[in-house]
């Protein structure tokens, strides 16, 4: 954006509000102002906004002028609230969203001292959005709330319920409901088809191309990339036929993402270098700095790092100019990836020491974490090995965060790629019921119309009649086939959850054997070790062979729980007497707690039961060894064992940290982390107390986690003594995984 235009906007606007006719010296009453003056604004505010991203200075000043003209110089006039609100605009646009949000609000108190209903409702979808931008989630939906009540007021508004609507899919988007964030989008879309169909309005086609690009860069972003670029195509269409240069710019670069995902590093390249001049033409700072970015990472992966320096360093510079910390975190680091891959670490060193603190300062912590893994490189590249060792461990912490978040994403992509197929199928359904059902109704009105004739045509009407129950006939027949369709595709649907249980199934399985193989050869790796054997290898090898034992314990747990959701425990219960049962469990833990100085305390009653052996093995198992892993050394973990109402209670009790509120809302769903760590550096898989919880289940049993005790953890479990008394119970299905 250049300074004469950014000038111009923010002291006119300013100008006009200063001085001892401000806003608050003219009468809080309610403005009225008749309707095609309002009309008016709506159409100049757009286009301003239009010619303002696009740097069409001269039109920004005319549009500007009649503007003020329309005002009378009265800020609670509709265009003289509407001027504040493109000037929080403008701040929103060169990223100035505390200016932004500043005015917004002020706005919203001045605008409910007018009738100006329907701006109230702009204004507050306007603050909306600029909350979304700082990800303050709860807020935004407040006042977009807000809005939309005001909005459900004038539904032929379209400006408002349009802005309300793409608001409200980012805000389903962030809220990580992406099924119906593109549900949404899609409904938009369709609106705004047809609106185009009906008034061929450059308003609509703005609109309509905005609502490709925003549906685009959603499906980018959970991997849904050739119909990303389906839709960036469109956009790019429409944006080109308008010459709307700063979406132009828009489309381009998000083309490079899509192209990027898809690894087509190549293409995805071309559309950056298209886009920077255009970026450079309308002088967007913001654009122009995202587009050296994406070059220069591109470039790098490329193996261009030469290429890839003259951008970064373009992109230092400007960031430096206008004092962009985003820009100048990212381009920073960029250099210090360059850098590296030139091998001149002195430069690669100054650039990510920079990029941390930067990263910090802002709390970035995918940068924060790139960046500790480039210090990680450039200290092991240097011969500074325990340096090299710190950033190690301090990327490995804050890329253990990441794959956490990478693998539940990835569970949410599935479910969002089938909730997506399923809302297609359904919708397809409902637009054939409904062309069955408007048939329906036009032949219902034609029978009222020859009902009307019935004294007058006698014999036409009994034919017509005839005629109308065959066609009703056919109509139905065919919403039968379609029922049937529906029918067929949903056991289709359920076949396929089935292959991909039995997938997943083999694939955890077939793991096993190439993990053996490595905990064998890091073994070997291990007995051949000698005094000459370097220390950076030992640890090398310490980590492999840890590493092949934790992914060989998740496998059998894993293998472990599919077995069991897969297997009736009906034909294998047996009378058990209980306090046997817990002293040969207690007894093979206690070499560990004596490991730890830990007592286990037992208080076990005498009692049988009919249950399943295995499955109260397992529970016991767990629970002890849960409480011996997070029990502190010289404490106390007792096990408890009664009969109470035909239920047999075991308790296992801990004087450990116990559980956080957000740990007791997640402690029994699978590859939960919780906030306690094990006291002696074991391992954990995270899917025993997933287990524990299945398989009390199974013999229509219940635990919990008792909440009243505080000196540590405690869980009691109950199993009916008579296990085969009811129907047993099926476990949670695999698909949880």
């Amino acid at each position: 954006m250049s300074g004469h235009k950014q000038l111009f906007l923010l002291l006119a606007i300013s100008s006009f509000f200063a001085g001892p006719d401000s806003a608050f010296s003219f009468s809080s009453q309610a403005q009225h102002e008749p309707g095609h003056v309002i009309e008016e604004v709506d159409l100049l505010s757009t286009f301003f906004q239009f010619h303002y991203r696009n740097n069409n200075t001269g039109q920004v000043e005319a549009t500007y002028d009649r503007l003020e003209k329309l005002s009378n110089g009265n800020p609670l006039s509709y265009a003289g609230l509407h001027l504040q609100l493109l000037e929080a605009e403008a701040h929103g646009v060169n990223e100035r969203y505390a200016e932004s949000t500043a005015i917004l609000e002020e706005l919203i108190d001045m605008s409910e001292q007018t009738s100006f209903t329907r701006f109230l409702g702009l204004v507050c979808v306007r603050k909306a959005q600029s909350l979304l931008l700082g990800r303050r989630i709860d807020e935004a939906a407040y006042y977009l709330d807000k809005a939309e009540k005001i909005s459900s007021a004038y539904p032929e508004d379209h400006n408002l319920v349009y802005h309300n609507k793409i608001t409200r899919a980012y805000l389903l988007s962030n809220q990580g409901d992406l099924a119906d964030s593109f549900e949404l989008f899609f409904s938009l879309i369709e609106d705004l088809e047809q609106q185009y169909e009906a008034d061929r309005s450059m308003i609509t086609q703005i609109r309509l191309a905005n609502a490709y690009g925003s549906l685009a860069l959603e499906m980018a972003n959970v991997e849904i990339t050739d119909e990303a670029i389906t839709w960036l195509y469109k956009a790019l269409e429409i944006s080109t036929e308008i010459n709307d240069t700063s979406q132009i710019v828009r489309h381009l670069n998000n083309l490079n993402v899509a192209y990027d995902r898809k690894g087509e590093y190549e293409t995805a390249q071309q559309y950056l270098l298209r886009a920077r001049p255009l970026a450079q033409e309308i002088s967007n700072n913001s654009s122009i700095l995202r587009i050296d970015y994406n070059i220069g990472t591109g470039y790098l992966n490329l193996g261009q790092p030469e290429l890839a320096k003259e951008y970064f360093l373009n992109g230092l510079t400007l960031s430096e100019e206008i004092d962009f910390k985003p820009g100048l975190l990212h381009h920073t680091y960029g250099l210090a990836s360059t850098y590296t891959a030139l091998e001149n670490f002195e430069k690669a060193r100054a650039m990510v020491i920079r990029s941390e603190e930067l990263a910090q300062q802002i709390n970035n912590r995918p940068i924060l974490s790139h960046s500790y893994r480039t210090r990680y490189a450039i200290e092991k590249a240097t011969g500074n090995f325990e340096t090299a060792l710190v950033y190690h461990e301090r990327f490995k912490e804050l890329d253990d965060e990441y794959k956490e978040f990478a693998r539940n994403q990835a569970l949410d992509e599935l479910m969002v790629q089938h909730r997506v197929e399923t809302t297609r199928a359904e919708n397809e359904f409902l637009a054939n019921q409904l062309i069955l059902e408007e048939q329906a109704n036009r032949q219902k009105n034609l029978f009222i119309v020859m009902l009307s004739l019935l004294f007058i045509i006698t014999v036409g009407f009994a034919y017509y009649f005839f005629k109308v129950k065959r066609e009703l006939q056919t109509a139905y027949g065919v919403l039968d086939v379609q029922n049937s369709h529906i029918a067929r595709k949903n056991e289709k649907l359920e076949q396929l959850s089935q292959q991909r249980n039995a997938f997943l199934h083999v694939i955890i399985h077939d793991l096993r054997n190439p993990l053996s193989t490595i905990d064998g050869a890091s073994q070997i790796l291990q007995l051949n070790e000698n005094k000459d054997t370097p220390n950076e290898l030992r640890e090398l090898t310490d980590i492999i062979a840890s590493a092949s034992k934790r992914m060989n314990l998740l496998i059998g747990s894993l293998l472990n729980i599919f077995e069991k959701d897969n297997k009736s425990i009906e034909t294998e219960l047996t009378n058990l007497n209980t306090r046997e049962l817990v002293e040969k469990v207690v007894a093979e833990f206690k070499p560990l707690a004596i490991q730890k100085h830990i007592t286990i305390r037992t208080e076990l009653d005498d009692q049988n039961l009919t249950a399943h052996k295995d499955s109260l093995i397992g529970i016991l198992s767990n629970l002890i060894s849960n409480a011996i892993k997070y029990s502190p050394s010289n404490s106390m973990v007792s096990v408890i064992s009664r009969v109470m109402e035909n239920n047999w209670e075991i308790i296992i009790r801990d004087q450990g940290p116990g559980f956080s509120a957000d740990d007791l809302e997640n402690i029994f769903k699978p590859f939960s982390r919780l906030s306690a760590t094990p006291t002696g550096d074991e391992t954990s898989t995270g899917v025993g107390l997933y287990s524990v919880k299945t398989s009390v289940l199974r013999m229509n049993g219940e635990i919990f986690v008792n909440q009243d005790y505080k000196e540590g953890a405690e869980f009691v479990c109950r199993i009916p003594v008579e296990v085969g008394a009811k129907e047993l119970q099926t476990t949670e299905d695999s698909s949880a995984f």
